[in-house]
């Protein structure tokens, strides 16, 4: 039955007399506007607050255990020794190749390191240690050091040769001036030496100061042959040494030689103020030794 205009028999979804849907009533129904429903007030969420975490305990402080020194598997040995001009120092522990190396340790002056040389059969000899002179010995490769140890070389007795004695060898110096490229016995004398003269000659290079050295000794029954060293120091204490193997005197004109010379300074100056940066005025002491035995000490005075 049609619900708009009342036909009856309509099978279909539309009404044939007046083309209303069969649901028509069910769409009228359906939109009939209802009464809005109010929502209740929504409960308000209760505020987060975050409890404080606990202040972190610091962690203590890691303090490592240092480990005890090694004990060097090459080790110097406690003493040097002395003989005939020459130090000995010996060491134990390796057949390998070892450098020696040393340094003065005098007076407030710096000093140079000297590398000796090297060797591997324990022990190493040289002349340019100084009797009783403290020296700072270093053995090493050409990787590590091994060991160091400070030594003081023994002192020695004065000359004596039979009837030659240490106090029968006159020594005198004289200043003197070296051309570059001169021969040592060309050297000029001077009046005397100043250290602002010999830092200008070393900074330019055209010429060198030093000294002349020169022993006189009774006439000889016989030759002689000394192993010589001269030691030259600062007023400050630089060290260092020149030394000739073996010095002959011997016969001339009928006798034999009572004199001998030699020009020092010049290389020691040079390696003083390259080391140090001066030249300082003052006293030099300039000591000789024969065969290891104290013969004579000069002094050279140097001016301003």
């Amino acid at each position: 039955t049609c619900p708009s205009c009342g036909q009856t028999g309509n099978t279909g979804n539309f009404c044939p007399q007046c083309g209303k849907s069969r649901y028509a009533a069910q769409v009228d129904v359906s939109l009939t506007e209802e009464p809005a429903t109010v929502r209740p007030t929504a409960t308000p969420r209760p505020t987060f607050t975050p409890t404080p975490k606990p202040t972190a305990t610091p962690r203590p402080t890691y303090t490592p255990t240092p480990r005890p020194t090694a004990t060097p598997s090459v080790k110097l040995a406690s003493s040097v020794s002395y003989r005939d001009g020459k130090t000995t120092i010996k060491w134990s522990g390796t057949n390998d190749s070892c450098y020696v190396l040393i340094k003065a340790i005098n007076g407030s002056s710096e000093q140079h390191i000297w590398n000796l040389g090297s060797s591997s059969s324990g022990s190493l000899t040289s002349a340019a240690l100084m009797p009783g002179k403290k020296y700072e010995v270093t053995l090493t490769t050409f990787f590590s050091t091994l060991d160091t140890r400070t030594y003081t070389v023994p002192d020695v007795p004065l000359f004596e040769d039979g009837k030659l004695k240490n106090t029968s060898v006159k020594v005198s110096i004289e200043p003197r001036r070296l051309a570059k490229g001169d021969e040592y016995s060309n050297a000029k004398k001077v009046n005397g030496l100043s250290a602002s003269k010999i830092i200008s000659a070393i900074q330019d290079g055209n010429e060198s100061y030093g000294f002349k050295y020169q022993m006189r000794m009774p006439q000889l029954a016989k030759p002689r042959t000394f192993y010589v060293t001269i030691y030259i120091e600062s007023p400050d204490g630089y060290l260092d040494a020149e030394s000739w193997g073996d010095i002959t005197f011997d016969r001339v004109n009928n006798g034999y030689q009572t004199i001998w010379f030699h020009f020092l300074g010049g290389d020691y100056f040079k390696d003083l103020y390259d080391t140090t940066g001066n030249v300082p005025a003052g006293n030099y002491k300039i000591t000789m030794y024969w065969d290891g035995m104290f013969v004579n000490e000069s002094v050279l005075k140097i001016s301003k």
